[in-house]
């Protein structure tokens, strides 16, 4: 989670991309071909186009990082700021690695 966190405070796809889960992958790269398909033409729209990694002005640095609702396969980790915030995040084991499976529409 730490990686993640770091990889899109520093705005890099690459590295966020490598960390998502699957259903994640697949939910932007579903939007991705959404986008292609509304600008027709020979325009194409990649999944790194519609993958946005930018920390908005107001994001933090994780303080700590608690694991919690663990099996085999995947687990909810608490992500602790300042102030009493508590972010909640979905990991899924994918190959022996943890990957984060955002919230998509």
């Amino acid at each position: 989670m730490r990686a993640f966190a770091a990889a899109a405070r520093a705005e890099d796809k690459p590295g966020v991309w490598e960390l998502l889960g699957p259903a994640t992958r697949r939910a932007v790269t579903d939007a991705a071909l959404a986008a292609t398909d509304k600008v027709g033409g020979e325009g194409r729209v990649a999944p790194f186009d519609v993958l946005d990694v930018a920390a908005p002005a107001g994001t933090y640095a994780p303080a700590e990082i608690v694991a919690r609702d663990v099996d085999d396969t995947t687990a909810i980790v608490d992500v602790l700021g300042p102030e009493g915030r508590r972010d909640a995040i979905k990991v899924v084991r994918v190959q022996g690695r943890w990957r984060v499976e955002l919230a998509v529409p």
